[in-house]
């Protein structure tokens, strides 16, 4: 993966979606809709860090979203050494029924300074608030979005009742 990238999930038509997608333009980083048919792939190969194994012997079709400024080209270095999901992680069958029923962000490849920048400019133009926002890591990327979301919702869930005053 080369540069910044956000996954956006549930957000597309949304005013949420109008008010972001300038201050992703003008920070330069990378859009990706994620559509409900991706949910089941890996973080990492919606992220461009690798191919997903039965897109390897096929050749690229068009997503829909060739308009935004998406690069889906993840380098050879970069694929050589990485398992494919069955391989890292046995399937979460509990997690095949979780539907992403509310808007999830995920930020790829961002430095600590620009994961402030990026958050600060999207209060500064009014984006509605994203509750579900994670950041890719080693071990989400080779979880399905779905996943993410689930682990997303139990913590938000466990932040929010600790806010509850007793």
């Amino acid at each position: 993966m080369k540069g910044e990238r956000v996954l956006l999930y549930q957000l597309r038509g949304t005013e949420a979606a109008k008010k972001l997608q300038p201050v992703l333009l003008q920070m330069g980083i990378r859009i990706k809709c994620v559509e409900p048919e991706e949910y089941g792939l890996p973080i990492g190969v919606l992220a461009g860090l690798e191919k997903a194994p039965e897109e390897s012997q096929k050749s690229p079709t068009p997503t829909g979203n060739e308009a935004l400024p998406v690069e889906n080209e993840a380098s050879s270095a970069e694929n050589e050494a990485l398992p494919t999901e069955n391989e890292a992680f046995p399937v979460d069958n509990e997690a095949l029924s979780v539907e992403i029923s509310a808007p999830m962000m995920v930020m790829c490849g961002f430095s600590g300074s620009r994961v402030d920048a990026f958050l600060q400019q999207m209060r500064r133009a009014g984006v509605p608030r994203i509750a579900l926002k994670a950041m890719l890591t080693p071990t989400n990327r080779y979880w399905t979005s779905r996943e993410l979301f689930r682990e997303l919702q139990k913590e938000h869930e466990m932040m929010q009742s600790l806010k509850k005053p007793k």
